[in-house]
C-alpha cells in the first residue's frame, strides 16, 4: 500500500527498519503522528479501493494476500476476472458485501490475521 501510494517498499514480509522510514515519512507527509506505527488513523490513509481494471502495486498487494487466504490468483498487478472472481468468493466467505470492490472492510478482513 505504501507503494501505491508512492513510497517505495520491498514486498519481503518483514516491517524492518526501512518500512518504518517509509511509513513516517508517508505520516508526516499527511500530517499523521509520525511513530512508523500502521494504526488505525494511518491505515485509514493508505487504502486504495480495488476494482476491476484496476492496475498497479495495490492490485499486487491484493492478490498477495487472496493467495495467502486460500483464494490463489497470478499476481501480476491487474485487476482481472480471476482477481474478480477470487475477492468475491473470498467476500461471501466473509460475509462482505460481495460486489468485488476492494474498500475498507475487505482490506481490513485481508489483513486480519487467519
Amino acid at each position: 500500500m505504501l507503494t501505491a501510494h508512492g513510497y517505495r517498499t520491498d514486498v519481503d514480509a518483514e516491517f524492518g527498519p526501512a518500512t518504518t522510514a517509509h511509513v513516517t515519512s508517508y505520516q508526516r507527509d499527511r500530517s499523521l503522528a509520525g511513530d512508523g506505527i500502521v494504526g488505525p488513523d494511518t491505515w485509514h490513509a493508505l487504502i486504495v479501493n480495488a476494482r476491476d481494471g484496476d492496475k498497479g502495486p495495490a492490485v499486487q498487494a491484493l492478490q498477495r494476500l487472496l493467495t495467502a487466504h486460500s483464494h490463489p490468483v497470478s499476481v501480476n498487478g491487474v485487476f482481472d476476472q480471476e482477481t474478480t472472481r477470487a475477492v468475491t468468493d473470498f467476500q461471501a466467505e466473509h460475509q462482505l458485501t460481495s460486489d468485488g470492490i476492494v474498500g475498507p472492510d475487505t482490506w481490513s478482513t485481508l489483513i486480519s490475521p487467519t
